[in-house]
């Protein structure tokens, strides 16, 4: 018989906080037994977004679902900035927003898993915009509108 052994970390989304934060769960399956407990992590929804788009990019570039976290090097950042550049259209200051999302996220799990910086020289930098203000017509157009 084949003994099975998964670990798998998932974020409770129908238990957001007020902070805005959603409780992170370990789910742990040994030969088809399962048991999950809290892990009193928390994530902010907006890593969300990051994480959806990091599996869409390994399943567009790799052709897989899932990879292991060693795997990451300065070669996949750039291709996941180039994957939201191009693919979704995103300017290079929400790309870099993306790229820095996931920095934070390898960094923490750096300290645990990881023994070589898999953004070595890569520099996260953002481009300087001007901002265009709304003029008064465009405040007047969307003053009525019930806030969100």
């Amino acid at each position: 018989m084949k003994n099975t052994f998964k670990v798998l970390f998932y974020v409770k989304r129908n238990a957001v906080k007020k902070t805005g934060k959603a409780p992170i769960i370990a789910r742990i399956t040994v030969d088809q037994a399962i048991s999950q407990f809290n892990t009193q992590l928390e994530i902010d929804r907006r890593y969300e977004l990051t994480r959806r788009r990091i599996e869409e990019f390994i399943k567009y570039k790799y052709s897989v679902s899932d990879m292991p976290l060693k795997d990451i090097n300065v070669l996949f950042v750039e291709n996941f900035l180039l994957f939201n550049e191009n693919v979704h259209g995103c300017n290079h200051n929400t790309a870099m927003k993306f790229v820095q999302r996931l920095r934070t996220v390898v960094n923490f799990a750096k300290n645990d898993m990881l023994f070589v910086d898999p953004f070595g020289n890569f520099k996260v930098k953002f481009e300087r915009t001007d901002r265009e203000y709304l003029t008064m017509e465009e405040i007047m157009a969307i003053y009525p509108l019930p806030a969100a």
